[in-house]
């Protein structure tokens, strides 16, 4: 099976991140997926943003745990592009909408509020989206073994840097621990990668990469085992590296 390509936050090269836009520009470019970040606001409804606050991306500087529904959606979401000057903090569902058929969403669980794993349930549950087409991930092991608990139908993988893990036994025993499927690790070069991403799929384990963007770097991933790439351009560096 060849790599997957998926577009960080949805093909945020080309749009503001984590909005509509990216999102349904990541599906017209013709990457295998997106991933999200989300968080639960005050009134228990899931957003979508990557930082804790709308500070970075918004006009306005909300923290998102503490703002309602109402008031993050009256942020304007914007970036250097001048094509998308009134985008807003895009809702989950609203993502999902632009998932398309067969493609992968990666969705990485953000916050400190436990609510958010049986939202998120409840959410994708309404929406009867295929498990296939679903893989959760977090920075957050009990965060992430708290979703296989709840939603073992889905594939979760374990945000990670290598560097942290010196010792590789503690990774592997982590990961079984927290019943993850695999691992969606910094792309950070190292000595013996392919051997350590071979022992990782001996123990059955996905190897997902993040946030790769040149494509000198994603040819050596993918040679070293890469099952799946995220990246800015997912799009492009996909038809590059397939031409």
């Amino acid at each position: 099976m060849s790599t997957l390509w998926i577009s960080h936050r949805g093909e945020s090269s080309l749009a503001p991140e984590n909005t509509v836009s990216a999102f349904r520009l990541a599906r017209q470019s013709g990457s295998d997926g997106s991933e999200c970040d989300i968080y639960l606001t005050s009134d228990h409804k899931i957003i979508v943003s990557h930082d804790n606050t709308t500070a970075r991306m918004g006009d306005i500087p909300l923290p998102i745990e503490q703002s309602s529904f109402d008031q993050l959606r009256a942020v304007k979401i914007a970036n250097w592009n001048p094509q998308f000057p009134n985008e807003r903090l895009a809702t989950l569902d609203e993502a999902l909408d632009e998932l398309g058929s067969q493609r992968i969403f990666y969705i990485e669980l953000k916050g400190s509020n436990p609510e958010l794993v049986p939202a998120l349930r409840d959410n994708l549950a309404a929406r009867n989206v295929s498990p296939s087409q679903i893989v959760l991930i977090s920075f957050n092991a009990d965060l992430l073994a708290a979703c296989k608990e709840l939603m073992p139908q889905y594939k979760t993988l374990f945000l990670m840097n290598f560097q942290n893990y010196p010792d590789f036994q503690i990774l592997i025993d982590l990961l079984h621990k927290i019943h993850a499927d695999g691992i969606d690790a910094h792309c950070a070069e190292f000595d013996g990668m392919a051997d350590t991403f071979q022992q990782l799929h001996n123990e059955g384990f996905y190897i997902a990469l993040w946030t790769v963007d040149t494509p000198g770097l994603a040819k050596r991933l993918i040679h070293a085992g890469a099952d799946a790439i995220t990246s800015n351009a997912a799009s492009s560096l996909k038809k590059l590296l397939q031409a």
